[in-house]
């Protein structure tokens, strides 16, 4: 499986990298541009199975990196199944957040702290494993 991790706090995505390692390749974007360009060179070649996205980002947040990868694999031809399961992480909890991210098309969520059950609880609804 290829995963992308994007968060800008360095040590929330080590964390998250080191629980996702032993499901397949790890990349990190430390920002939501990173992310997006990660997902464009990807598409070309070989696409993310699974993306966790981080909701509070500076410049540009995790809802709009999630219009934009959905925007982008739209234009790919990837659709319903073809399309990468991505989890938005966040530390708020708040429904109008958690709907937002259901708006555009988010396939999960796991709040902050995250701990190894949490991921694959999520990775077992999805059947991603």
């Amino acid at each position: 499986m290829k995963i992308l991790v994007t968060d800008d706090n360095k040590v929330a995505r080590k964390i998250l990298c080191n629980f996702l390692h032993q499901y397949g390749q790890v990349d990190e974007a430390s920002s939501g541009f990173e992310a997006i360009d990660a997902v464009t060179h990807a598409l070309k070649k070989d696409p993310y199975t699974l993306i966790f996205l981080d909701i509070i980002m500076p410049q540009l947040d995790g809802h709009d990196v999630l219009k934009s990868i959905r925007k982008l694999e739209k234009e790919a031809g990837r659709t319903g199944a073809q399309r990468a399961h991505i989890i938005m992480v966040t530390s708020v909890a708040a429904k109008k957040t958690i709907d937002k991210s259901v708006q555009c098309l988010a396939d999960g969520h796991l709040l902050k702290p995250i701990d190894q059950q949490s991921i694959t609880a999520q990775l077992q609804r999805l059947k991603i494993i």
